[in-house]
Formats: structure tokens, sequence, C-alpha cells
């Protein structure tokens, strides 16, 4: 699912602006509308994060790019049934579409990959959930931690989810750890079609922005490494190790497609510096005293080599099964690491 590209609010907003023109009687504003993707009705509503899936799935995704099997288990993760035991240890996965294993199937994953390359068994939890921002993570995190105690958690940060987190409201515990996302224009019909108001992003600075030096969306990062201040806690005091990783976008490559992020000119846009959001994230952890794999430079001198080639769809922009067993090559090292060293 293409993460709310300005390409889709734009087609929604000339509806819209078409609807209060041409067939909104006048002096009633138009009903809104809404960025959706019909073949997805695979969500239902949550009171702690907005959505999540369904439990019990299977339906196949078609788009122009490539054809994906989902299934979903008892509990809704994009998995088989999973059983809760300490005889194997846990490996727990979080993130987004990435890590969800958006184009790919399930043994075609970054995190299944790992699993079969660790060289011991290990119980592989995948929890990556297409369009989830940060501080929904987080709360799904803490759900699974307690669920599966792994020993070790791998996340993924994509640094255009940081836009994402723009109109979502929190509630805390009295110690002010999160526990809920809301957000009032995001929606999931009766059908299970997540929907997202077309609206939703307005005022938070187009992806451009984020690339672009300056205090621009500042209020948005700070809330980004605050989620990263509680997201590191989480796993500490859980007493998993933590791999954390940041995923790069498809313009951080040679030939990358800036339609991907909103920009449709025939030439990229100028003074924007595409390291700049994996700078900043790397900062917040090594604030923290956390190692954070920047997966940018190992996959650009895999793809410099000429060994490798086609790492995301050019269209929709997530990794193909051949950038996943990439990832899973060159994150393996460091969670078979981490594995060792737990107890």
């Amino acid at each position: 699912m293409k993460p709310l590209h300005s390409i889709g609010i734009a087609v929604a907003v000339a509806l819209a602006i078409g609807a209060v023109l041409f067939g909104a009687p006048l002096g009633k504003p138009p009903p809104p509308s809404y960025d959706r993707n019909e073949q997805l009705a695979m969500s239902r509503r949550d009171a702690r994060t907005i959505w999540r899936y369904r439990p019990d799935l299977n339906f196949t995704y078609t788009s122009p790019e490539f054809t994906m099997p989902v299934r979903t288990n008892d509990e809704g993760l994009r998995s088989a049934p999973l059983v809760a035991s300490d005889d194997v240890p846990t490996i727990l996965f979080v993130g987004d579409a990435f890590t969800f294993g958006w184009g790919v199937a399930e043994e075609q994953r970054f995190s299944d990959v790992i699993g079969r390359r660790l060289g011991q068994p290990a119980r592989i939890v995948n929890g990556g959930h297409w369009m989830y921002s940060f501080d929904q993570q987080l709360v799904l995190m803490k759900e699974l931690i307690a669920r599966y105690r792994p020993k070790v958690v791998v996340q993924d940060f994509y640094w255009m989810y940081t836009r994402l987190l723009y109109g979502h409201a929190y509630a805390r515990a009295p110690d002010g750890a999160l526990q809920a996302v809301l957000d009032t224009k995001i929606d999931v019909d009766g059908r299970g079609v997540v929907r997202f108001r077309s609206d939703k992003m307005e005022g938070a600075g187009d992806w451009i922005s984020y690339l672009r030096p300056g205090t621009q969306n500042a209020d948005l990062w700070q809330r980004t490494e605050d989620l990263v201040d509680e997201t590191i806690r989480t796993v500490r005091a859980s007493g998993a190790a933590y791999v954390p990783f940041l995923t790069p976008a498809g313009i951080e490559f040679p030939g990358g497609s800036w339609a991907t992020v909103g920009w449709l000119e025939k030439q990229p846009p100028v003074d924007v510096d595409v390291d700049l959001p994996a700078a900043r994230l790397a900062g917040m952890f090594s604030r923290r005293g956390v190692d954070v794999v920047n997966m940018a430079a190992p996959m650009r001198a895999e793809v410099a080599s000429g060994k490798v080639s086609g790492l995301y769809y050019p269209q929709d922009g997530h990794w193909t099964p051949q950038g996943h067993d990439l990832v899973a090559r060159i994150l393996t090292p460091y969670v078979a690491k981490a594995l060792a060293r737990q107890p």
C-alpha cells in the first residue's frame, strides 16, 4: 500500500473540489473525501492503534507490479498461527509495510529469510503493519513483547513515517507511557477498508521538505525523538536485545522514482539531501547509546558492485524479493550477535 503519496491526496482533493463545484448543494459543505485501497478490506477498528488486521484472512492482492498472497493468523498478524513458548528464542520484528512484506510472499520477507539464515531454531514473530507510524508500532510492540517475551526485537524506521505522525493524539498512562493512538481523520469502513481523510496531511509539510535542512517540521521530528526514546526504554525494560535499522527510500539510490514522494517534475528537486532524514534518525539513537543499522550504505555498496539490482518496485516503492533478500543478508549478523548475547 503506498504510504499516502501526494499523488493520491491530490486526486482526492480534486474530487472534493469537483463535488463542491458541480454536485454539492449550495450552502452545504460536501462530505469529506477519503484515500483508500478497495482491495484491502482486511482491517478492523482498534481503540489502541486506530486499526489492525482482522484474524483468519486469506486473499490475494494484485497490483501492476506484483501479486501478493496475504493471510492472517488468529491474532491478526500476517503469519501462520503462533504459540507462545520458551522452548526456542523468539525474535520479534516490528515495523511498517517493509516489515509486513508488502509486495512479496511471507517466506520472502527479510524477517523470514533471517530466520532461515540464523543456523539455529528461532520463532519469528512478524508484527509489521502497512501504514503504521512509529507510535502505532510502539503500542503494538508493547503488546507483543508481553505476549511473546522475545530475546531480540528488530524494528525498521522509515523516515517518511515521521510525517504520518501528523494529527495523531495520544492516551497516556499516569506515568506518561503511551497507551493508545487516536486520529479522527482515519476510519475503517464496514468492509474493513482503512480510509484516510484527504485533508489529513494539510499542515504536515510535503515529503520533500523533510529532505531540506531547517526548522520546518520540527514538531514532528521532536515527536519522533520522543517515540524513539520510549521505544528504547520499553525494549530495555523487557530485557530483550534491540536491533533498530533505518529503511532507505528508493530515492536514496540512483534512478529512484521521485513520484513515490510526490515529486512529479521531470528532474529531481534541487537543494535536497537524501541522507538528511537518516542522519536525524541516527542521531536520536546515538544520543541514547544505541547502535542503529543504516541500511543505505551497505545497500548502495551492493548496487554499486553490480551484484544486485531491482531492489525496489519502481512505482510502488517497496522492496522486491531481491530487496528483502539483500536486507536479510545485511541484518542477519546483527541479529545473530544480539541473540548470542542473550541468556
